[in-house]
């Protein structure tokens, strides 16, 4: 995370924990993969990821890995 998005980290982060699933609650579905995806695009609005280049690996290559690991 390059130091000017840091302070984006409180904001974030929800997103990406809620992406693997509750400590709380035992299933996996929809609202995880939605909540990964929004993590995603925090990225491409901080810039941290660039539409022009990183949008089809996204889509192609991080989304389908984190489903893999998930399904694994």
């Amino acid at each position: 995370m390059p130091q000017d998005c840091h302070s984006a980290l409180v904001e974030i982060t929800p997103y990406l924990l809620g992406a693997f699933g509750s400590g709380q609650r035992l299933d996996y579905g929809t609202g995880h993969e939605l909540s990964f995806a929004a993590f995603l695009c925090t990225l491409f609005l901080l810039r941290v990821l660039d539409p022009a280049q990183d949008a089809v690996a996204a889509a192609l290559v991080i989304f389908p890995k984190y489903n893999f690991i998930l399904l694994s």
